[in-house]
């Protein structure tokens, strides 16, 4: 059995979780260590295949070149939805020649399926939903995404990926949460589903996971995710404003942003300025691997984006992976991967739960362990293994 991947970045902070995803899965087919993986595909008689962007030739990667092949996805996040190299692309199916055609971009699922029609070949079409485009307004009405809807574009890009569900011989999304925002919208415009959504969280990467859960003597504060207004960035800036005494460590993901993605939303940047003139706040940029785990090891919790849709945060269970607790607002796909001591419902919850984790050993090491069990469902074995089954 052969499975040709789509879409795969190097792992690193500022790549999302369509890149870290695949490159946490696709990894596993490569013999550099993750010995257990490797084999037990091995033994399956499966090989693995990967479409790369063009930009990555010449770059290091995790995988042999012979493996590769290197195709024009752009750089925009509208060229990554609909920016198709039909004729690069059919000649890498032909020629490979795969069972399994594993897509990480759902938008281009119709893509993908009329070029294993045209082509006579039966491949079977796996789609992981990585972002649904859909938001919760106001904590009731599912809405497109504003951020993705420019020009009117949101609708397209959202039928797009509900119409994906029937393309595609297996549907792949990261949490029930989003499960049921692609649910309520197919509803609400009366797009039938006829085939399953199944849920898989995504994978933790096993290069940065640690057992050791020895409580240091910090006292810092860790933010590490992109900086959008859609993030609930104003939250996280107004408890930085009414808490003084704390100080606060933030990675900038989106710092070595292209020009062409900041013309769509520069926010990021804005918030950051803002950041960088309170004197509580250390602002870094979270490019560096290296550095941005040094980061998360020098803090003693974490906070959770105050995003009212997140449908999963990778950047939290990287804290999980080095044994820091993260405390999170009890809303969207939370409640499925924080532990619920760690919930808070509002700003006074929050403190209140920031404060004792960094006074009292004794609940922060509570804390690392739930999060720390919550990571034994997110391993890359047992992703692997689901996948194999669906296979």
């Amino acid at each position: 059995m052969s499975i040709l991947f789509w879409y795969y970045k190097p792992i690193i902070s500022t790549n999302g979780g369509v890149e870290r995803v695949t490159d946490v899965l696709a990894t596993y087919f490569k013999d550099n260590g993750y010995r257990v993986f490797f084999l037990s595909f091995e033994k399956m008689g499966i090989d693995y295949f990967m479409i790369i962007p063009q930009n990555l030739k010449g770059k290091k990667l995790r995988f042999d070149l012979e493996r590769c092949f290197f195709v024009d996805m752009g750089v925009t996040k509208y060229e990554a939805r609909y920016r198709f190299d039909w004729s690069n692309i059919e000649r890498i199916i032909c020629e490979m020649k795969p069972d399994i055609v594993f897509n990480n971009q759902v938008e281009l699922t119709s893509s993908f399926r009329a070029l294993l029609i045209k082509n006579d070949c039966d491949a079977k079409l796996f789609t992981y939903c990585h972002y649904p485009a859909i938001h919760i307004d106001n904590g009731k009405d599912v809405i497109i995404d504003k951020s993705l809807d420019l020009n009117g574009l949101g609708e397209n890009i959202v039928c797009n990926i509900l119409c994906s569900i029937n393309i595609s011989d297996v549907f792949m999304i990261q949490s029930n949460f989003a499960k049921n925002l692609l649910l309520k919208y197919s509803k609400k415009i009366n797009i039938n589903l006829n085939k399953d959504i199944v849920v898989l969280h995504p994978p933790y990467d096993d290069q940065i996971r640690v057992d050791n859960i020895e409580k240091k003597e910090r006292k810092k504060i860790l933010y590490n995710h992109r900086l959008y207004d859609s993030y609930g960035t104003d939250k996280f800036i107004e408890f930085v404003k009414t808490n003084h005494d704390m100080k606060f460590v933030v990675t900038d993901p989106m710092a070595n942003r292209g020009k062409e993605r900041e013309k769509y939303n520069n926010s990021p940047k804005q918030n950051r300025n803002i950041l960088e003139e309170m004197k509580n706040v250390s602002v870094f940029d979270g490019g560096d691997h290296k550095k941005y785990i040094d980061i998360i090891d020098d803090c003693c919790c974490a906070i959770a984006p105050y995003r009212e849709s997140c449908v999963w945060s990778m950047s939290v269970i990287d804290c999980y992976c080095r044994g820091v607790p993260v405390v999170a607002p009890c809303i969207a796909a939370f409640e499925e991967f924080v532990p619920k001591q760690l919930l808070y419902r509002d700003v006074e919850q929050e403190k209140k739960l920031i404060i004792r984790l960094i006074e009292d050993s004794n609940f922060w090491r509570e804390s690392v362990l739930m999060c720390k069990r919550f990571l034994g469902g997110l391993s890359p074995e047992l992703t692997v293994k689901k996948i194999i089954r669906l296979f």
